[in-house]
């Protein structure tokens, strides 16, 4: 495969500019939200929209330790109310987004406009921008934060030589960063320049009013936020304050044994460009070796940090992407002139096996269609886009990546292959794994009295929608608008973050029912595992009980073909299926007043 230019075409952008948002958007809706870092943010979130606390992070009521910022954006993005998944996720997508921005702009201002759309097309194609990027965590927003500040450290500090504006500028981005992860925003900026004294006489500059002043500034301002907002976490980074470390204990040998692979996979398909900006004999063929010398630094001493540290992983290296994107995208036209009959190869290997990818999944969902293969509860409509997106692949794959016929550009044909590849996986992957991976939101959306009906038929389902349920909102319009969750041990709060997302309402957590409970109020709603303990009022079953360990697997049946010849029986059912786990049942009670027992003498709440 050879190609009349390496220069990126004006199709190759627009696609570029274009489907890259729409194919992040598709995605963050699509998936429940995860427990932990998504769950965790959106609690924060529905406590400062709810009561106005907007300083010190609150799970249903009760002050924790906890980083304030990604909350701050979803609430933003939300309009100050409570968020949904989209609005959840979206600072994390923007942050993306100005991070290819960011890096397009800088590769271009020290190389030329080819390497800044090359830099843009890595931020937003590696497998860890479609794995993470959309996800509601802070690792986007640092990285964009990060980026900004080292670019402007050259920009303005070395190329300028405004170094009052360079240092002061991205200690505040530092600090802003350090509102969503602690001390390790000030780590990672900071630390390569310790190794940048002999380059760029950076040891002389640091001794500078210049840098000195805001690094005195940064430290002051920090101290006097801890101080202001006690505990916040600030040194701890590795785990959530309120659900504790991870339970996955992970020896160090396998630490430093798994963290290079990882990387080399997460930063797919530009792996094979990593090596470029490391290589002696091509460091002759720079046009600003400042800057690549520079940007070597941050991603070298960053990726060193962390992968020989304990508790290190690949997420904490997602700030340096926008770096090592600029480094690619300097290097990717001597890649591509000195070695383009292998990117030929390459690309045309990738580009049958996405033309058989797109026949298999074609061949399968036609299946479907044609009731060869039984998928009782899956979308009909779901199978109608699989079909159509995996026809539209083959088309492209075919037309734009194998037959040009040398008139196309390399860059043209590989995002083309990317994003075959990209839409592949949403059909072949997302959407199944949508499909029986759905547990906590039906859980939650069950007790919100808003489960779709495809999400209800699960065989051998323990939670039938009951005809008298009402959506929750309705259920509240004469009280507070809060929910009580009632939970005997408060380490089960974490269980339950992802579903009590789904009620859309607030949520106090109470222990003791007799006096945590309003006493005077007629009418209240309580979640949990069975009827509060308080006499004095009816508890009235609301919902179906809900089991929040029940998870679903796939399970597939193989019939003769000679049945599914004759029409008896299809020649494979898949079926979503209950997984046996202990259970931990919820139901929303009403609780209404009664006359019977009397009201002790309570501070009402």
């Amino acid at each position: 495969m050879t190609f009349a230019d390496t220069k990126p075409t004006w199709r190759s952008v627009a696609l570029l500019v274009l489907l890259a948002p729409l194919l992040y958007a598709f995605l963050l809706s699509f998936p429940e939200i995860r427990l932990v870092d998504e769950a965790i943010a959106a609690a924060y979130t529905d406590e400062m929209v709810s009561v106005g606390r907007w300083w010190k992070t609150h799970l249903y009521g009760m002050p924790v330790p906890g980083f304030p910022l990604y909350s701050w954006l979803a609430a933003l993005c939300s309009g100050f109310r409570l968020p949904n998944v989209v609005t959840l996720r979206l600072p994390a997508l923007l942050s993306l987004l100005g991070i290819a921005l960011a890096s397009g702009l800088f590769a271009r201002k020290v190389q030329s406009l080819q390497a800044g759309l090359v830099s843009a097309m890595v931020v937003l194609t590696t497998y860890a921008s479609y794995c993470v990027g959309w996800r509601a965590q802070i690792e986007t927003v640092v990285g964009l934060l990060l980026s900004c500040a080292w670019y402007l450290v050259y920009t303005q500090g070395w190329q300028k030589n405004r170094w009052w504006l360079a240092w002061s500028v991205s200690f505040a981005l530092v600090f802003v960063a350090s509102l969503g992860v602690g001390c390790k925003a000030f780590l990672i900026f900071y630390l390569p320049f310790c190794f940048l004294w002999k380059e760029f006489s950076f040891f002389e500059k640091m001794q500078s009013p210049a840098h000195c002043v805001p690094l005195g500034a940064f430290v002051v301002v920090t101290a006097v936020w801890l101080l202001l907002v006690p505990g916040q976490p600030y040194i701890p980074w590795n785990e959530h304050a309120y659900y504790g470390p991870s339970q996955n204990v992970v020896t160090y040998a396998s630490h430093l044994a798994k963290m290079l692979p990882y990387l080399l996979l997460y930063l797919m398909p530009w792996t094979l460009f990593a090596w470029a900006p490391f290589c002696l004999a091509l460091q002759r063929f720079e046009t600003d070796s400042a800057a690549c010398r520079y940007l070597r630094t941050i991603v070298t001493v960053n990726f060193v940090f962390f992968w020989f540290i304990p508790g290190g992983s690949p997420l904490h290296l997602l700030p340096v992407l926008g770096p090592m994107a600029v480094l690619i995208g300097v290097y990717s036209e001597i890649v591509f002139r000195r070695y383009s009959d292998f990117w030929g190869k390459v690309l045309r290997i990738s580009g049958w096996l996405g033309v058989l990818a797109s026949v298999l999944a074609c061949l399968f969902y036609l299946c479907v269609l044609a009731d060869v293969i039984q998928m009782p509860t899956y979308p009909m409509e779901w199978v109608g886009t699989s079909l159509f997106l995996s026809l539209a692949m083959l088309v492209i794959l075919f037309t734009q990546v194998l037959f040009h016929r040398g008139r196309g550009s390399v860059y043209s044909c590989l995002l083309w292959s990317i994003v075959a590849w990209w839409v592949l996986s949403v059909v072949c992957w997302q959407m199944p794994k949508a499909w029986y991976e759905s547990d906590r939101r039906m859980h939650g959306l069950t007790l919100a009295g808003h489960a779709p009906k495809e999400l209800l038929k699960f065989e051998n389902n323990s939670m039938p929608l009951m005809e008298s349920q009402k959506p929750i909102e309705e259920l509240l319009k004469d009280t507070k608008r809060i929910v009580y969750l009632y939970l005997p041990d408060k380490a089960r709060v974490p269980d339950v973050l992802v579903e009590n997302f789904y009620l859309r309402t607030r949520i106090r957590l109470v222990t003791d029912p007799q006096t945590e409970l309003p006493v005077r109020r007629p009418v209240i709603y309580v979640l949990g595992p069975r009827e509060p303990p308080v006499p004095q009022r009816d508890w009235i079953p609301m919902t179906p009980r809900v089991d929040f360990k029940e998870r679903h697997s796939i399970a597939r049946e193989w019939h003769s073909p000679f049945e599914a010849w004759e029409g008896t029986q299809p020649l494979m059912a898949i079926k979503v299926t209950t997984q046996e786990n202990t259970r931990s049942e919820m139901r929303l009670y009403k609780g209404v007043l009664n006359t019977v027992a009397p009201i002790p003498p309570q501070t009402q709440k």
